[in-house]
């Protein structure tokens, strides 16, 4: 386009020629500033535009459109809502692996070409994976329904993605939110446990243990919250001994 690098804005503007291009890319860039020349205003001064959302043009800057425009867009994940939240367990957020799915399931050590068993300890599916631990073994989904089925009624579900998609939904209150949320924690963490506790040879613990130990758990949590300088939840416990 024989146009320096050092060229300013105002004598680009100005020039009269322009040429044609044999790469299409650079004909698209004379037919733009043709555009530019003919919706100037030359009886104003030149301004510095910062470019915002929807290709509005402002004075003033703004750090945050700034930093988006830099940035490809990407589809908005609602799993940070279930791993991070205000009363979470600190000691629970392995939970942030599970989401991931990272953790060392038979799936995945298929994949690391090890030797070793891939099956499901608690059901002996041939192959144990995230979606199959939580909660689609006979195991783990009777722990879970134990757990959660009078809060969600007629939602409950023991698919992944329906759970996680069930447990940050408005449709329930803050309260009952909290609580699934602290409920699933627990049951990720205390299932996990339980399954790398049978492949060491330990000795197995039962459905009806694990569900009064988290049961416990959430009482706990909810009865302390309860009792802090800034009350919260203050309806948890009646809401989780109604759905008992």
């Amino acid at each position: 386009m024989a146009i320096p690098l050092e060229r300013k804005l105002c004598k680009v503007m100005n020039r009269t020629r322009s040429s044609h291009h044999r790469r299409d890319f650079l004909n698209q860039v004379e037919e733009e500033l043709r555009k530019k020349r003919q919706h100037r205003l030359e009886t104003e001064p030149d301004a510095a535009l910062w470019k915002g959302k929807n290709d509005c043009y402002r004075k003033q800057f703004s750090s945050r459109e700034t930093w988006s425009q830099i940035r490809l867009p990407k589809a908005e994940r609602n799993g940070h809502k279930v791993i991070w939240f205000s009363g979470a367990t600190p000691r629970y957020t392995f939970i942030s692996w599970v989401m991931k799915n990272r953790v060392a399931t038979g799936e995945r050590m298929v994949n690391w070409k090890l030797n070793v068993d891939t099956s499901c300890v608690f059901c002996k599916h041939p192959l144990e994976t995230r979606e199959h631990l939580f909660f689609q073994c006979p195991f783990s989904k009777e722990v879970w329904e134990k757990l959660v089925r009078g809060i969600l009624l007629h939602k409950f579900s023991d698919k992944w993605l329906e759970v996680m998609k069930e447990i940050t939904s408005k449709y329930h209150d803050n309260t009952k939110r909290f609580i699934l949320k602290f409920v699933f924690e627990n049951a990720i963490h205390f299932i996990w446990t339980e399954r790398n506790d049978r492949r060491h040879g330990e000795r197995p613990s039962t459905t009806e243990k694990m569900v009064k130990l988290i049961d416990k758990n959430v009482r706990n949590r909810l009865s302390t919250l309860r009792q802090g300088k800034v009350e919260k939840h203050v309806e948890g416990l009646q809401v989780w001994f109604a759905s008992r």
